[in-house]
């Protein structure tokens, strides 16, 4: 049987995992921290006689595939990975354990009902940030489940599980037409969202039977496209990637509309290609963006979770949203461990807006020696 090799860190979160009566568990660990390596570290030390992988994609279906076979887990009489799409086939049955990967979306009423309608001995939840903004998390109590949390990026620099790495935010100014249109929107949204008590998810709620939540809705949305799709970011993204000292990049857009106008405007000057839900062989373009055909790709939230390119040094997140755990999830991307790779990422804010408090919420967790406004 092949052996691992674990951290500090990693042995922690085992030895953590192992004290648990029952064994069950989320373990929350920041992207790249090796979170699918400890899991086969435990598949492993307790010999589990079925076993249960589920993702929320294909691609990390592939992933789980590859990594049990090069870790000689086919010792397990019965091991399965699917995806969450086809879970209702798994219904009613018994495990010894399941293990799910990007364990934030475990909180919706499908992967609930996974959890109420099946017999499992032990239960492995792999994520890097858990908490919700509607609490939902919190549902996870009535199964026995703990949390076991290490959040230090510098021990993972030290560790050599991450690489070391620069985070630098980009403001930029809003067209006249554009802070004309924001300024009539954020003033609607300030007259009615105190109705509402300042809750989003009343407002959210409501707007099936109350005409100014379904109103605030739209609001809400209308500002997130001006600020995500602010037009001078455009420029400003050519410019950094000009300006800077870069190996393999990705750059993440909110809009697919904005990502294609994005590509068209740097196809032409470097090597760069796009990844979204409406192009055609995506399986094809990650692919050769991983074996170095392209310098760069560009990427609407679809490679967010799950991408393992440790050659990535350079990331440009074009759009803040108010979700720390997509942050967290993106800049893990650039952090994959290649030995003297100090990784640059770069967020892209519309200055004086909900944009930028946004983004400051976001790097919260980020040790702040990384960070540098610009």
């Amino acid at each position: 049987m092949k052996q691992l090799q674990l951290t500090e860190t990693q042995n922690k979160v085992v030895e953590e995992f192992d004290k648990l009566n029952p064994r069950r568990a989320v373990i929350q660990l920041p992207t790249a921290f090796g979170k699918t390596v400890i899991a086969i570290e435990i598949l492993k030390k307790y010999n589990y006689n079925t076993v249960l992988v589920v993702t929320n994609t294909v691609q990390l279906k592939t992933q789980w595939i590859k990594e049990l076979r090069n870790n000689e887990i086919n010792f397990i009489s019965n091991t399965e990975v699917v995806t969450i799409q086809s879970i209702y086939e798994k219904m009613y049955q018994n495990y010894d354990i399941i293990v799910i990967d990007e364990g934030h979306h475990v909180c919706s009423e499908k992967w609930l009902n996974l959890l109420k309608n099946n017999n499992f001995k032990s239960i492995l939840i792999l994520t890097a940030e858990l908490p919700r903004e509607d609490d939902r998390h919190l549902l996870l109590k009535q199964f026995g489940i703990r949390t076991i949390s290490h959040k230090s990026y510098e021990t993972g620099i030290k560790e050599k599980l991450i690489s070391d790495f620069q985070i630098f935010n980009i403001g930029v100014q809003l067209t006249n037409e554009e802070r004309l249109n924001l300024e009539k929107i954020n003033s609607f949204i300030d007259r009615n969202f105190v109705t509402f008590n300042y809750n989003f998810l009343k407002v959210k709620t409501k707007s099936t039977t109350d005409y100014i939540a379904s109103e605030l809705l739209l609001a809400f949305q209308r500002r997130k496209e001006i600020l995500n799709n602010a037009e001078n970011k455009l420029d400003k993204v050519e410019e950094i990637i000009k300006s800077s000292k870069w190996t393999k990049g990705i750059i993440y857009c909110e809009y697919i509309d904005f990502a294609d106008r994005l590509f068209n405007l740097l196809k032409d000057k470097i090597k760069c290609c796009i990844y979204h839900s409406k192009i055609k062989d995506k399986e094809k373009i990650l692919q050769d963006f991983k074996e170095n055909k392209y310098d760069f790709i560009i990427s609407v939230k679809c490679l967010d979770e799950g991408m393992n390119i440790p050659d990535l040094d350079f990331e440009i997140i074009v759009s803040s949203s108010s979700q720390k755990r997509q942050t967290i999830q993106r800049i893990g991307r650039g952090l994959r461990y290649k030995e003297n790779k100090i990784a640059t990422i770069y967020n892209l804010y519309v200055e004086n807006s909900k944009e930028e408090q946004w983004l400051k919420e976001r790097l919260e967790s980020f040790d702040k020696d990384k960070i540098f406004w610009k």
